[in-house]
C-alpha cells in the first residue's frame, strides 16, 4: 500500500507524521512524505533517515493558517496533484484541511490537528476576527470534499464540526509516541515544559508568573520565534532555547514534573512524551487533556496563577503524592502506543480503498439522469438577497437560529449574501427594551461574519436593494406591502429568482392573513412543512411550492463536555400566547414536581401565573436566553423535553419546531409530548422519547435520568440523525437544487446589471444570459 501523506515542518504534526510512518512500516506502508511551511532542518532529514519506508519531497509553500498564504496554497495544490498524478497513491492522507477540495483521483482523508478559530476562541475568548473569514471557507470546504475527517481527540473533532462541519464520515485516533524513546533517569528537583513558546495557547505565560513563587525552578524548551516573525522575551524562567530532537529525552528523563497549562491542546504530544518518560503532570483543565489523561493528570484552570503555584508546589514537596502521579501517567501514556495508532489508520486506509470503486462511480456526472440537479459543491457564486425580520435579534423569534445557520452556510461556500430587516422589527424592538443593547453586541462577538441591512420600508430603494440579485427570499413575518413591491418589481424587471420563505403556522390557523399577501410576482413557496406546502397549492395562493424544513446550524449547535452537570431538566421555550398552558403544567410542572428535579426554563413572554407555576413546581425560571448559549445551557443538564404549541400538534403534524433541532444537535436526551411525526424526520423511540400523556413524561424522564446508557444511546441516535440529513448545510443544498431546477426551466433570463448610481431605482442596463 502507498500514501501520499502532508505534512508541516514547524509543529507536531512532524512528529506525529515520523511516528506513524515509522508505525506503518510494520505492515509493509509506503510513504512518500510532501512536506510543506518550511524546508526541513538538517535535524529533520536525518530523523528521516533511520526510517526506511518513506520518501522526502519538501516545499516552501505557507500554510493554510500563515499570513497572506492564499497563493501559495494554490500553488501547493498543483503541486500535490503533480505527485498524485506521478506517484499513484492508494490513499491521500492530508495533514491539512484546504487541499481536501482538490480534484483528487485517491480516496483523500484529512487529519484535524488544530485550527485558528478553535485556537482563537480558546486562546483569546472570543471568535475570529472578519479577516480570518476566508481561512474559514477554504477550510471548510477542503474538510466537507474528504471523505474521512480524522481528528486526535473527540473534544477536537467536535470542535472541526462546530466550526467546518458536517462531514461525510469521522473517526477519533490517538496520537502516539514510541514508549522505548523516552525513558526515565535519576529525577531532579525542577519543572519542565516544551513546545511551541511562541504559540500563547501553551501558556508558558503563566508558568512565568507562577514561578517566583515556586519551589522549583522552571525550564522551558522551544522555538521562541514565530513562523511570521517576532521573538518572545520570558521572565522568572530558565529558557534553553529549540533543542534537537534527541536532546528533549534527556531534559524528561531528569525533570520530575512536567506542566503545560494549556489554554488549547487538541492532544498534546508533549504531556505523551514527558508522562512516558516518568513525569507527574500538571495540565491545562480543558476538555481534550481531561479526554486523554483522565486521573493520570492534576488539571488547573489555564488562567488560575494561584491553582497552577499550588499545584505545583505540592507535588514537588510530596515526595510520595509526586511518584503515584507519575506513575498514572506512565500507565496513561502506554495505552497510546504507535501500533494502536498505526491499526486504527491502517483499517481506516483500507475501508477507504474498499470503497473506492462506489467513490469513482459518484465521481462521474455525466452518468447522473440528465434532469438531476447539478452538485451544489459546483454552484458558481450566487448575490443572494434576503428580506426576513430579524437576523441580529432572537428574542421571541426562533427563526433567526436557521437563518443565521443558513446565511453561514452561503457564505461559507463563498455566495455573496445580504441580509435586510426592518429597523422597527418587533423582535430587535423588544429585545432592547427588555435586555438592552448589550446582546447587539454580543450578537456581532459571535457572530462576526453576519451582518445585515437595517431599513425603513418607505425609504427603502428595491431596485437599490435588488442590484445583480440572482436569488431573493422573503420571509413571511414581512409587512403586505413590502411583499407586494418585492412581487411588482420581479414582474417588471425579472432577472433573478423570487421566492417566499413560510415558517409559521397561520396558513392553517389563520389562513385569511396569509391570503393577504399577494405572491402573484414570486416564482413559488419554500414551506416549513408539507402540509403548508399543500395549502398553498390547495388555496391557489402559488402555483409552486417546495417543502423547505428547518434544520440545526451545526456550526454552533453541537455537543459541549460537562462531566458534573448542574441540574436534571432544562426546558428552552417562550410562553406561546397560551398555546400550550395545560400543556406545560402537564408534561413539564407536574413531572418536575413529582420527581423532585433540579429544573431551569427558559423563555420569554411568561405572565405572572406562568412563573408562579414554575415557581410551585421549584422551577428556576431564568429568563431570555441567547440563542447561540443554548448548547451550554443543555450541556450544564441531563435531558429536556419539547412541548409544541397546540397548532402543531392538531393543525401541523409532520412540522417539528426549531427546538427538536436544537436539543438533537447539542446531543442532549430529548422527551417529546405528543407529537406526530408524519413526514418521518426523525425515529420517535430512538432519536428522541415519545409520552402520551403526563403520567409517561414523568416515568420516561425517571428513566432516562437513572440509565446512562439509555442517555447515551438517545444522544448518539439523536445526533447521528441531525448530522446525516437536517443540517443546515443540508437545507443549503436543497434551496440550490431548487434555485437551479425553477432557472433550467426557462430559455433566457434577464438580470440586473447595476442600478444608477445615485442611489435610484432606475434600470439602466440589462444582460440577458443563457440558461
Amino acid at each position: 500500500m502507498k500514501i501520499l501523506m502532508t505534512a508541516d515542518t514547524v509543529g507536531g504534526v512532524w512528529t506525529y507524521s515520523l511516528e506513524l510512518i515509522q508505525a506503518l512500516a510494520e505492515h509493509g506502508v509506503e510513504v512518500e512524505l510532501a512536506t510543506m511551511g518550511a524546508l526541513p532542518t538538517p535535524e529533520q532529514r536525518t530523523q528521516l533517515d533511520d526510517i526506511k519506508n518513506v520518501r522526502l519531497h519538501s516545499s516552501e509553500f505557507k500554510l493554510e493558517w500563515m499570513e497572506d498564504p492564499w497563493e501559495d496554497v494554490e500553488c501547493a495544490g498543483k503541486w500535490l496533484l503533480r505527485l498524485e498524478e506521478k506517484l499513484q497513491p492508494d490513499i491521500v492522507h492530508l495533514n491539512g484541511y484546504t487541499h481536501g477540495a482538490l480534484p483528487w483521483k485517491s480516496p483523500v482523508l484529512s487529519v484535524g490537528h488544530s485550527c485558528v478559530l478553535s485556537w482563537w476562541q480558546a486562546v483569546k475568548g472570543e471568535p475570529a476576527p472578519q479577516e480570518w473569514y476566508r481561512y474559514r471557507q477554504e477550510v471548510s470546504r477542503g474538510l466537507r470534499a474528504a471523505r474521512l475527517v480524522i481528528a486526535p481527540s473527540t473534544a477536537m473533532l467536535h470542535s472541526l464540526e462546530r466550526y467546518y462541519g458536517p462531514f461525510n464520515r469521522t473517526d477519533v485516533i490517538y496520537n502516539s509516541r514510541n514508549p522505548h524513546l523516552f525513558q526515565s533517569g535519576t529525577k531532579e528537583p525542577f519543572i519542565f515544559t516544551a513546545g511551541r513558546v511562541w504559540d500563547n495557547a501553551k501558556n508558558i505565560t503563566a508558568l512565568e508568573k507562577a514561578a517566583p513563587e515556586l519551589q522549583w525552578p522552571v525550564f522551558v524548551a522551544g522555538d521562541n520565534e514565530h513562523p511570521d516573525g517576532g521573538i518572545r522575551n520570558h521572565e522568572n524562567i530558565h529558557y534553553l532555547g529549540r533543542l534537537a530532537p534527541q536532546a528533549l529525552p534527556f531534559w524528561f528523563a531528569k525533570a520530575s514534573i512536567y506542566a503545560l497549562p494549556a489554554r488549547y491542546e487538541p492532544f498534546g504530544l508533549s504531556a505523551l512524551e514527558a508522562a512516558l518518560a516518568g513525569c507527574a503532570l500538571v495540565l491545562g483543565d480543558i476538555p481534550s487533556l481531561r479526554e486523554i489523561w483522565g486521573d493520570a493528570a492534576i488539571f488547573v484552570p489555564p488562567d488560575d496563577t494561584h491553582a497552577l503555584t499550588e499545584s505545583l508546589n505540592l507535588l514537588s514537596a510530596n515526595d510520595s503524592f509526586r511518584t503515584d502521579m507519575a506513575r498514572k501517567a506512565h500507565t496513561r501514556a502506554l495505552e497510546y502506543s504507535p501500533e494502536r495508532m498505526a491499526e486504527g489508520y491502517l483499517n481506516t486506509y483500507k475501508s477507504l480503498i474498499e470503497e473506492r470503486p462506489a467513490w469513482i462511480v459518484e465521481q462521474k456526472p455525466w452518468e447522473e439522469p440528465i434532469d438531476k440537479p447539478l452538485p451544489t459543491e459546483t454552484q458558481s457564486p450566487l448575490r443572494i438577497v434576503m428580506f426576513y425580520h430579524s437576523l441580529v435579534s432572537d428574542w421571541n423569534h426562533g427563526n433567526a437560529h436557521f437563518l443565521r445557520g443558513i446565511v453561514s452556510e452561503l457564505l461559507a461556500r463563498g455566495h455573496d449574501v445580504h441580509v435586510f430587516e426592518p429597523r422597527d422589527s418587533w423582535s430587535r424592538k423588544n429585545l432592547i427594551i427588555h435586555e438592552g443593547e448589550e446582546p447587539l453586541r454580543l450578537f456581532c462577538s459571535a457572530y462576526p461574519h453576519l451582518k445585515s441591512t437595517q431599513y425603513c420600508f418607505d425609504s427603502l430603494d428595491i431596485g437599490l436593494a435588488l442590484d445583480e440579485a440572482d436569488l431573493v427570499l422573503v420571509h413571511e413575518w414581512n409587512d403586505h406591502s413590502l411583499v407586494r413591491c418585492l412581487g411588482n418589481h420581479h414582474k417588471r424587471f425579472g432577472g433573478y429568482t423570487l421566492l417566499f420563505h413560510d415558517t409559521h403556522h397561520r396558513s392553517a390557523t389563520n389562513p385569511e392573513s396569509m391570503a393577504a399577501y399577494d405572491l402573484s410576482g414570486y416564482d413559488g413557496v419554500l414551506a416549513f412543512g408539507q402540509i403548508i406546502r399543500d395549502i398553498y397549492l390547495s388555496k391557489g395562493w402559488t402555483d409552486h411550492a417546495w417543502t423547505w424544513h428547518e434544520a440545526a446550524d451545526t456550526r454552533i449547535f453541537q455537543p459541549l463536555d460537562n462531566d458534573q452537570p448542574e441540574g436534571d431538566l432544562i426546558w428552552i421555550g417562550n410562553w406561546g400566547d397560551d398555546e400550550r398552558t395545560a400543556e406545560l403544567q402537564e408534561f413539564l410542572t407536574d413531572p418536575v414536581k413529582q420527581l423532585g428535579l433540579k429544573a431551569r426554563v427558559h423563555g420569554v413572554r411568561y405572565p405572572d401565573a406562568g412563573r408562579k407555576a414554575l415557581q410551585n413546581a421549584g422551577i428556576n425560571y431564568a429568563g431570555w436566553l441567547p440563542n447561540y448559549k443554548v448548547p451550554e445551557a443543555f450541556a450544564s443538564h441531563k435531558v429536556t423535553v419539547h412541548i409544541p404549541r397546540r397548532p402543531y400538534v392538531e393543525a401541523l403534524p409532520g412540522i417539528p419546531t426549531i427546538r427538536v433541532f436544537e436539543a438533537l444537535a447539542c446531543g442532549i436526551p430529548l422527551v417529546s409530548a405528543p407529537w406526530s411525526d408524519t413526514e418521518r424526520l426523525f425515529t420517535p423511540g430512538e432519536d428522541y422519547l415519545i409520552a402520551r400523556n403526563g403520567t409517561e413524561m414523568k416515568e420516561l424522564l425517571k428513566a432516562v435520568l437513572a440509565d446512562e446508557s439509555m442517555a447515551r444511546e438517545l444522544s448518539l441516535r439523536g445526533r447521528s440523525t441531525i448530522l446525516s440529513r437536517h443540517t443546515c448545510s443540508h437545507r443549503v443544498d436543497e434551496l440550490l437544487n431548487i434555485f437551479n431546477s425553477i432557472n433550467r426551466k426557462g430559455s433566457n433570463r434577464l438580470s440586473v446589471v447595476r442600478a444608477s448610481a445615485s442611489g435610484g431605482s432606475i434600470l439602466t442596463s440589462v444582460r440577458r444570459s443563457s440558461p
